[in-house]
């Protein structure tokens, strides 16, 4: 969380490593204090999520960013990101959401969270940002939430249940219309996917996908500022998902926003690989997340 990568040199035949290149670590990101927590979903399960400080006194509620993925039995564990460092040193916490579908407690957890039980992924997300809400560590004016990919499918979905619960959410080239892309076989992944999400020409997948589908439930409702980030280049999720599902919530919702998309012209599912445009495009999202939690200029 707190030191970048190392590069290392690998002897396959004996293991044996040899340090590269070392990046000097930067300022402290945040307070440098790190913690688990827990707390119960609907159904009685227990959840563990990650906390870490930002910067600042720790007196009263906090902005805090909260993040989850929970898909393809992939464990989220805390990274070290520059950018993420430069939002946490002026005030903002983060805390991963160890949500069903992950692959943090081992291939039952993916299970649960996988297909048909999809929804209890989108529960356990929104029982986490609930509990930091009721603990007082943050309010819903300063809670902000964000995804990537299929974990942007997975804050999306959250957002149509329980909008009110954020002040801003990020989708960072997110799996919005789960309904229209699994319905079409001749898709790049759909196939393949069907383990993951299930097969809509089978009814009972169908409801279910048609339940969690971001694109399929919007409605008259008021939802968060919103930022989502596309790219035209993108091989795993195709960029027109995004401009739909923007140009729908524009046209339904009730109130809320503002609602932003930003589309790189030259990147893929990693976005740019230019290192310029790269940092252009976490700089962004940077001053929107501090914008909408009342920390610009800082």
């Amino acid at each position: 969380m707190h030191a970048p990568d190392d590069t290392v040199d690998l002897a396959f035949a004996d293991g044996a490593e040899t340090l590269v290149h070392r990046r000097p670590a930067p300022p402290a990101c945040g307070s440098n204090l790190g913690a688990f927590a827990s707390t119960r979903a609907d159904d009685g399960t227990e959840l563990l999520y990650m906390y870490f400080a930002g910067a600042g006194p720790h007196e009263g509620p906090r902005p805090i960013l909260l993040e989850a993925y929970g898909s393809y039995g992939f464990a989220w564990d805390p990274d070290f990101d520059a950018a993420r460092c430069a939002v946490m040193n002026r005030g903002v916490d983060f805390v991963i959401a160890w949500v069903r579908g992950g692959g943090e407690l081992g291939e039952p957890w993916h299970e649960a969270g996988r297909r048909r039980g999809r929804m209890n992924a989108v529960g356990d997300l929104l029982a986490v940002a609930a509990h930091l809400v009721e603990r007082g560590y943050t309010t819903r004016e300063m809670l902000a939430v964000a995804g990537d990919s299929a974990g942007g499918a997975l804050v999306a979905s959250a957002l149509n249940q329980r909008p009110e619960l954020f002040r801003a959410a990020i989708l960072r080239v997110p799996f919005l219309d789960a309904v229209g892309t699994m319905a079409d076989p001749t898709a790049p992944l759909t196939t393949t996917e069907y383990e993951e999400w299930g097969d809509p020409a089978v009814r009972a997948d169908y409801d279910v996908i048609r339940g969690w589908c971001p694109y399929s439930n919007l409605g008259p409702r008021a939802y968060p500022a919103l930022l989502v980030e596309s790219s035209l280049a993108d091989a795993r999720v195709a960029y027109h998902e995004q401009a739909r599902y923007v140009a729908r919530l524009r046209r339904l919702a009730s109130g809320g926003g503002p609602t932003l998309l930003r589309t790189e012209a030259h990147a893929g599912h990693a976005g740019p690989s230019s290192r310029h445009e790269w940092l252009q495009s976490r700089a962004f999202e940077a001053a929107f997340l501090l914008a909408q939690l009342g920390l610009a200029g800082r």
